[in-house]
């Protein structure tokens, strides 16, 4: 969670309130009545979650990861972050996940990929679904897609990607392992 949007949170508390003596948490939330949040402070939580312009996708990656919408906008919130990311090929980064479920023994993630970068050719193991956010992508078979589309690749298919257009790429990804061809 960010600092902003944890000091966003803490405005909503009394610190009397918060700070009751001798309450567990548990029991503090049993005494308490639901606080409707300011409207301010909706607005402020909506311009963080949708800084990258990325909430429109919570409901898509929610089902995607198999995980619930609160659990999608916090990973959408993450893609911003410069910790997680891990060099995986020249102008391709990649971030682990776990996800919900139905993506059991899947490679989870977000993957990255600068403007004009390769993915070289790979073969699938497993199923690949993928979900684009930003930028846009072209297959080695010429198709193209781009944020909002959804793309498959069936087990034992193989292909090769490169990021077109000037902005980076970022796309969700679970897929059942894949292997290099040379």
């Amino acid at each position: 969670m960010t600092e902003d949007l944890l000091t966003t949170l803490l405005e909503l508390f009394d610190e009397a309130e918060v700070r009751e003596p001798g309450l567990s948490p548990d029991q503090l939330a049993e005494t308490t009545a639901p606080i409707a949040p300011p409207d301010a402070l909706w607005a402020r939580l909506e311009a963080s979650l949708d800084a990258e312009g990325l909430s429109p996708f919570a409901e898509q990656l929610g089902d995607l990861f198999d995980v619930g919408i609160t659990r999608a906008r916090e990973l959408l919130g993450s893609i911003a972050s410069t910790e997680g990311w891990e060099a995986l090929l020249p102008g391709v980064q990649l971030f682990h996940l776990t996800g919900g479920p139905a993506t059991a023994g899947a490679d989870v993630g977000f993957i990255r990929v600068q403007p004009g970068a390769a993915f070289p050719r790979h073969r699938h193991r497993g199923d690949e679904h993928a979900l684009i956010l930003t930028g846009r992508l072209r297959d080695s078979d010429g198709s193209e897609a781009g944020a909002g589309e959804r793309t498959f690749q069936p087990a034992g298919s193989e292909h090769s990607f490169v990021a077109v257009g000037a902005e980076e790429t970022v796309f969700a990804v679970v897929v059942g392992g894949v292997d290099f061809i040379d």
